[in-house]
């Protein structure tokens, strides 16, 4: 009998006690998801374009010849140039660099190159002097506030750290955006 008398008091005493616990918070609490971040680039960027040093190739894209060159495009960072003049041994002569460069066309001595949401025409005639002719901005309508073809967590993204040229798979903490 004296057990059930203080039952209520033992048991209120517990249930506060573990309401106390229970509603502690640390770091620990915040969820952590595998997913896609950004990569940004300053807007200024996608106007630099020029003739630089060979690179290593990673993402390579579409191939065009136009005798003595090979052009091969590499997503997201421009087009490599290759001396074809001799067939049995190309060189690898230079990398136009065009940061967010996605696709590449070209009809006589005029490159044409997706470069973000624009389209830059540019003008190979002396490969090592490149000119842009022009660049038609906006042409493409791509909306980069979420990743393409993507099921799953993403890091938001923030307009005010530049412009979203790609996704990268990373570790997440309390992802907000979602797919």
């Amino acid at each position: 009998m004296f057990m059930f008398k203080y039952f209520h008091i033992v048991f209120y005493f517990l249930f506060i006690t573990m309401a106390f616990v229970a509603c502690t918070s640390s770091d620990e609490d915040i969820a952590s998801f595998s997913g896609l971040k950004p990569i940004y680039i300053d807007a200024s960027e996608l106007d630099n374009i020029y003739f630089g040093e060979p690179i290593a190739s990673e993402k390579l894209g579409k191939i065009y010849y136009k005798a003595p060159y090979i052009f091969i495009g590499e997503a997201r960072k421009g087009i490599h140039v290759l001396d074809n003049s001799n067939p049995n041994n190309p060189i690898k002569l230079g990398f136009i660099h065009l940061i967010a460069s996605e696709d590449i066309a070209i009809k006589g001595n005029t490159l044409y190159a997706g470069n973000g949401k624009d389209l830059a025409v540019i003008d190979i005639s002396d490969i090592q002097n490149l000119s842009l002719v022009k660049k038609l901005k906006d042409i493409y309508d791509k909306d980069r506030s979420y990743p393409s073809f993507y099921s799953g967590f993403f890091e938001c993204v923030d307009p005010d750290l530049g412009v979203v040229i790609d996704w990268e798979m990373a570790e997440l903490l309390d992802p907000k955006c979602r797919r």
